[in-house]
Order: structure tokens, then sequence, then C-alpha cells
């Protein structure tokens, strides 16, 4: 059975400001540590994957929907750009996975019916929003899970060095940002705290804050952090 709505129009692959960047993760090849931590930790043990319905949001170049095929769950990818479509399409097709579930739409109309999903993945997706627009994308996100369902979102943290370089535009919010973030448009840096407010609808079960400094002699010091948030839909 398709997790599209039913009622829910064809979306046209077309070009978007995301085709424009290169942040969006569509050449990554590997799935993200924590992400496999994450559902492994919550949904491996389940009766029957195939009956585990899992998004990821943002879902670039299929890295983590090809985990989740070859583990056995029912998985789904929505990206903004078309160009991650087209990827994610053909890689899961390649290793003989069903490419269909993967769409292209905007995170404020997903085309899901309400209580869709057990569990949505998102890897640095929100966090290219402005804070005063995460709040609508999260009570999408909300309505699609099922009650009771988990999301895992990473949130830059304002301890990053990366912003040091961008452009603050205010509330936590910057464009232009220095690094590997640099083609990533506006990006929302926030803290532990305000997480807690941010993530609000939901019950938070677990958040964490990850500060890695690196330096590398051809390279200026960087101080990567994120904001790890695993939260239910009551």
């Amino acid at each position: 059975m398709s997790l599209l709505q039913a009622e829910a129009p064809a979306v046209p692959l077309r070009r978007t400001e995301w085709d424009r960047r290169f942040y969006h993760g569509r050449y990554n090849r590997w799935p993200f540590d924590d992400v496999v931590s994450f559902v492994m930790r919550h949904f491996a043990k389940a009766e029957d994957r195939r009956a585990v319905r899992l998004l990821d949001l943002g879902c670039g170049g299929a890295h983590h929907l090809l985990f989740l095929a070859q583990e056995g769950f029912a998985y789904a990818g929505v990206d903004g750009a078309a160009e991650s479509v087209e990827i994610a399409r053909a890689r899961l097709a390649e290793a003989g996975f069903d490419p269909a579930p993967v769409v292209q739409a905007t995170f404020d109309a997903l085309p899901y019916a309400e209580g869709t999903f057990d569990g949505v993945i998102d890897r640095g997706a929100l966090t290219c929003n402005r804070k005063a627009e995460i709040p609508t994308l999260l009570e999408e996100v909300r309505r699609i899970l099922k009650p009771g369902g988990l999301l895992y979102s990473t949130i830059l943290n304002r301890e990053s060095s990366s912003k040091d370089a961008g452009t603050p535009l205010g509330d936590g919010d910057y464009t232009d940002c220095g690094g590997r973030l640099g083609e990533a448009g506006v990006l929302h840096f926030t803290t532990a705290e305000e997480c807690r407010a941010l993530f609000g609808a939901f019950r938070i079960e677990r958040l964490a804050t990850s500060v890695e400094t690196t330096e590398e002699p051809s390279e200026p010091r960087q101080v990567v952090a994120w904001n790890y948030v695993t939260a239910r839909k009551p």
C-alpha cells in the first residue's frame, strides 16, 4: 500500500532553489551512524519490519533510504530538490528497491495522511529554515506521525563556528555561513534549552548536544555542534 495520500496529486519534478545547493546530502553514500542507532534502537525488534513505516525528511540521494530498505522497513523519502529525488530514485532502483516512495514536496505540505508514520528522521533538514518557520514544519511532522510515533531531529547548536562567517538575520538565523555549510542558505542555530520549547508539541525522550573541535594544518579551527532530539507524539 502506498504511503502517499490517495487524493494527493503527483508532485512534478520542478527545479527549485535547493538544486543550487550542495549541502543537501544528495551525494552521500552511507547513512549517518546516529540515524542507524535511532532506527535500530527503536524499531529493529518489530515483529514485522514491513509494517514499520519510516519517513526520511530531506532524504537527499537515498543514503538513509537504502539502509531502511535493506533492513526491511516500509520506507518513504521526501525532498525539496528535484535532483535529489532523481538521484534517490535511481539509486533505489539500481539496488533493486521500489523508487516510488520518494517524492518531491515542501515540508509545510507533506503529501501524507494523518497518522501515516511510526517514525520520522530529520537529519539536518529542519535546521535549514528560519526559526519562525520551524514550528509550522514540526506541526506537519506531528500530523503525519501515528500517536506514539517518534521523531529524530538534529538541529545546529549555536556553539558551531560556521555561523561566525555568516550573516546574522536575528533570532538565531544565519545565511552565507562558512565551511561545508556555505551552500546551505538560511540556517537556524539554537541551544539545547531552546529545543525544549521548539519541540513543545512533542514529549522529548532524549536531548543531547555534541560539540566537536577540529584542527587541521590546512584548515582553520572548526567547532561543529549539534542538538540531537528524540521526541514522541503524545
